[in-house]
């Protein structure tokens, strides 16, 4: 069975064309990780609560007449509350990490890169139109031109490497190359561009949101309606009305400080309904024209100032405006015009997965009942009814009609902020000390970060949760209900501590782990029910989760073991730029996107795995060099003892011969010159002397017992006319 639908963390910009074999890469080089097989193992359980769920829909009674009303009545009620005239606006910048780095490449005057192609040749290409990303081990981001070859943010180096390699060839591309990093350091260069961004926004909405150095959540009805409407004001001006306002609400606040004591649950400040609640002065299609107008120019302005282009997202919603801005990019705008009809229209054809909250296991259980867009999941918002639980069921409701809490600054139905968390990934560990000193870096960062309000005021919660994810991709959490309710690290640490020195001790969870060890990856703590330091929801800022309303923004909080889908943010990466990458999600509670969550854990295992394979690898090269050479050496050692010993056996030979020699000489010698003075032959002369020892000589060589004897003359080439002058010397 096929298991490319596992495949979920590719670019959504990648070309149809494009996208089989990109799943097909991707599954063959992490099929074989420890993410995948938990992924594999949650999908077959899916797979069977999906047969359960049809078989029950097969069997179950239609719903009653009562239950149809219910329903009915739920979505006019949901249609009625739409605001006719709220401009919600939501800026993305484009490739945002990338064009940082084409920026600053830009102001040092150098945007060629040399790019090698077959057959040896090299040649300059600018930046932006070769696949390039910024970051190493995981991708941090990538231009357009990697990402229609499915390179994404959050994936693994190396197969975004692959990708470019298998699927780039025929258009010239070879290699995905890397950005080089910034002079002033990426972190800084991120930080200095994204200032001047929001700098630009906050002329337009100084109650902007930032979840995220890239992205930017707005009001703009309060703008529109000053500059055209009947007060006409210039830009100029109305930026004094910010100032006047922001004085005012540091002077209110701190008359609230001296009085804190004092209850305070009345209703938000003027200087709010001054800025979100203007009498729409100006006719409906005209102020549409206006507010596009707005985005535009500050949309130039931004370029102006940066030289980063942005795309933007204009509707009745944040929720809408967030899908919006996607639909123009790069460096485009979407208007959605307020109004039932027109809403449904947008959201008819729009995949379930563009709606927050829809992950893959949804997408995949609506799948199975026909149901692929938000149109088909309103038209079959009955059987929806039938397959899912009330919360769930609500839910999906709400999202088929792009549905959210009309303020999203915390006046609504859903009541404010319902928590605040912070989560850390990091390379496995079952290092009790290590772990706890990143709980305490994570519970840090919690307090002091996402529990303080702009106005300083700090966020204070009853309920602490600790959530786990073993080394093999099991989830759990601890949670814990306070007394009174607790805001700082020293409030809230030593609650973490208990409940982490119990999950290390838990028999159940470690039963879990698949080597029965508390060996995790991923560590992360929230504070829910939250309360404000001068009133309960008041001006809060909310979580995208919260957005939709409180039958779907409430935090579970049970003591037991439970599996949660991941709503917390990583607040560091082990790695570099990976912590940049972490900060596309919001501040307070932020939510990383399920694909993109899934990318980031699969890509640093995967990163992990190929860096082990890479350190092993060099370990065993050099174990090998290191024994070659050791072999070497020993088999040098062992040549030149055998030549040793061979040349001691033969200088020992040599030693023999040269005795056998010696006894040779001194018979020839004797034999020779003692028979010719016997036979008186001295008076015939030299010529009988030499005559009768060269044969004497020659007999008494032949006759030898040792041939070598004979050899060895022969070897040194003596004669016996030599043999006979030795003798007689």
């Amino acid at each position: 069975m096929s298991m490319n639908h596992l495949v979920v963390y590719a670019s959504g910009k990648s070309t149809d064309a494009h996208r089989a074999k990109i799943d097909e890469i991707i599954l063959r080089l992490s099929c074989n990780s420890t993410y995948f097989k938990e992924q594999v193992r949650k999908d077959n359980a899916t797979n069977s609560r999906i047969l359960k769920l049809t078989e029950m829909v097969k069997l179950s009674p239609l719903l009653s007449r009562s239950v149809l009303t219910s329903i009915d009545e739920k979505v006019t009620t949901l249609r009625s509350t739409r605001r006719p005239h709220s401009y919600h606006v939501v800026v993305d910048m484009d490739a945002f990490y990338f064009s940082c780095h084409v920026a600053d490449m830009k102001t040092r005057g150098n945007l060629d890169c040399l790019v090698s192609y077959p057959k040896g040749s090299k040649i300059l290409r600018k930046i932006q139109e070769i696949p390039a990303a910024v970051g190493g081990g995981v991708v941090t981001t990538s231009n357009y031109a990697a990402r229609k070859y499915g390179v994404r943010s959050a994936m693994a180096g190396f197969i975004a490497n692959q990708l470019v390699i298998e699927l780039g060839i025929n258009n010239g591309d070879t290699e995905l190359h890397w950005v080089e990093k910034a002079e002033e350091g990426n972190g800084r260069l991120y930080s200095r561009l994204s200032g001047e961004v929001r700098g630009v926004l906050l002329e337009y909405d100084p109650d902007l949101k930032c979840y995220s150095l890239d992205e930017c959540y707005m009001h703009l009805e309060g703008y529109v309606n000053l500059r055209y409407g009947g007060m006409g004001m210039s830009h100029e001006e109305i930026q004094k009305v910010w100032e006047k306002r922001r004085k005012g609400r540091e002077e209110s606040s701190n008359d609230d400080d001296d009085n804190e004591n004092n209850d305070n649950n009345g209703d938000s400040s003027s200087d709010e309904e001054e800025t979100y609640n203007f009498p729409p002065s100006i006719p409906p299609k005209s102020s549409n024209d206006y507010v596009q107008k707005t985005v535009a120019e500050m949309r130039e302005k931004v370029f102006q100032k940066t030289k980063l282009t942005c795309s933007a997202g204009i509707a009745p919603n944040s929720i809408l405006a967030k899908i919006a801005s996607d639909e123009k990019k790069p460096n485009g705008q979407c208007f959605v015009e307020a109004g039932d009809s027109n809403v449904m229209h947008f959201l008819k054809n729009l995949s379930t997965r563009k709606m927050g909250g829809i992950g893959r296991v949804s997408q995949k259980t609506l799948s199975a009942f026909n149901i692929n867009t938000l149109g088909e999941l309103y038209e079959r918002r009955c059987l929806i009814h039938q397959i899912f639980s009330a919360k769930s069921a609500s839910f999906l409701l709400r999202a088929s009609l792009g549905y959210a809490d009309e303020d999203d600054y915390g006046k609504g139905e859903g009541g404010g902020q319902k928590s605040a968390s912070c989560e850390s990934t990091f390379r496995a560990s079952g290092d009790l000390t290590i772990l706890k000193e990143h709980l305490k870096r994570i519970t840090k960062t919690l307090t002091e970060r996402y529990m303080v309000k702009r106005d300083k005021t700090r966020l204070r919660g009853k309920t602490i949760t600790l959530r786990v994810k073993l080394s093999d991709y099991q989830k759990f959490c601890r949670s814990k209900t306070v007394g009174s309710a607790v805001g700082s690290y020293e409030e809230i640490w030593p609650v973490v501590e208990r409940l982490f020195d119990a999950a290390c001790r838990d028999e159940k969870i470690l039963g879990r782990s698949q080597d029965g060890k508390f060996e995790c990856r991923l560590l992360g703590v929230a504070v829910s029910s939250l309360v404000a330091g001068r009133g309960e929801g008041e001006g809060q800022q909310k979580t995208l989760e919260g957005l939709w309303g409180s039958s779907s923004s409430t935090t579970t909080t049970k003591t037991e073991d439970v599996d949660l889908e991941e709503d917390l943010v990583d607040d560091t990466v082990s790695d570099g730029d990976e912590e940049v990458l972490l900060s596309q999600c919001s501040s307070a509670g932020e939510q990383f996107e399920d694909d993109e969550r899934a990318s980031l854990e699969l890509a640093k295992e995967l990163a992990e795995t190929y860096e082990m394979e890479e350190t092993k690898r060099r370990e065993d090269e050099e174990r090998s060099l290191a024994l070659a050479q050791k072999l070497q050496e020993e088999g040098k050692r062992e040549e030149d003892e055998e030549r040793s010993l061979a040349l001691a056996m033969r200088l020992e030979e040599e030693e023999k011969k040269g005795g056998r020699i010696n006894e040779l000489f001194g018979r020839l010698k004797g034999e020779g010159v003692g028979g010719a003075r016997r036979r008186g032959r001295r008076r015939r002369g030299t010529e009988e002397a030499e005559e009768a020892g060269g044969v004497l000589g020659a007999s008494l060589l032949k006759s030898s017992r040792n041939e070598n004897e004979f050899k060895y003359f022969t070897c040194q080439n003596i004669t016996l006319d030599n043999l006979y002058q030795i003798l007689i010397s």
